[in-house]
């Protein structure tokens, strides 16, 4: 039986394969009985209480931080840590943050390149996807680089934060053999993510709660010409810093 139950976990998480709900509610049985602590199990768990909000009230917060830790603490991010911020404190930080995912084969060499930029920026003007992958083969200078991390059997992350107004384009490569049996680097994703605002075309990023989450409202009220708005926020972003500097300071 955990045989089965690990290899249905893996084939949900890493192939996104539709799983009957039932099994997760035998996998936490068998995971509170110590019969297990398999790693896909513990992220098919997470994964799917994420999505579910009624499982995820079957189980307890303490063993789903108890998880989250361990992954935290290898640091592994997925993007469904949004989601179970309300529940695990450590999360928190994830509520403002964007997540960039890519499946392919395990212990390959993925890149992400990427620019930031506004919605008033020529070059983030929604171009279809076959010319945004033409145009960024011809014009590599203004992309940052940086390799994505595998965060589990050839699924890798990377993470970005946004304010509104902003926008990130972006292009994934990584190794591919070409008909002429060729090893290059080859572009196979590009998207535009917008900073809480949903763009035609792109994904939206949205601010939360939290001085990210004021700062955003700061940057929103400006743009709205809204002064009162705007300085009723400084003074709650200066009062949040504060505490934080007061309860958090180094000893």
């Amino acid at each position: 039986m955990q045989t089965l139950l690990r290899g249905v976990a893996y084939e949900y998480f890493v192939h996104e394969a539709v799983v009957w709900p039932a099994v997760f509610d035998k996998l936490y049985q068998e995971y509170a009985l110590g019969g297990f602590g398999d790693r896909a199990c513990e992220l098919a768990m997470l994964k799917f209480a994420s999505e579910n909000p009624e499982y995820l009230e079957t189980i307890p917060h303490e063993t789903l931080n108890a998880m989250v830790k361990k992954l935290l603490k290898e640091d592994r991010y997925f993007p469904f840590y949004a989601e179970l911020a309300g529940v695990v404190p450590e999360l928190h930080y994830f509520e403002n943050i964007f997540f960039v995912e890519y499946r392919t084969l395990p212990e390959n060499r993925v890149r992400i390149h990427f620019a930031y930029g506004d919605f008033a920026d020529e070059h983030f003007d929604l171009r279809t996807e076959e010319e945004k992958q033409s145009a960024a083969l011809s014009d590599t200078t203004r992309y940052e680089v940086q390799e994505m991390r595998e965060m589990y059997d050839g699924i890798y992350v990377s993470v970005f934060r946004l304010f509104h107004g902003e926008a990130l384009q972006y292009y994934i490569t990584e190794m591919c053999v070409t008909e002429d049996d060729m090893v290059q680097e080859c572009i196979t994703q590009s998207d535009t993510i917008f900073g809480d605002t949903q763009g035609e075309g792109g994904k939206s990023a949205t601010a939360h709660e939290g001085r990210f989450g004021i700062l955003n409202d700061i940057m929103v009220s400006i743009a709205m010409k809204d002064e009162i708005t705007a300085e009723q926020m400084t003074e709650e972003y200066l009062y949040q810093d504060f505490c934080a500097r007061e309860l958090f300071r180094v000893l």
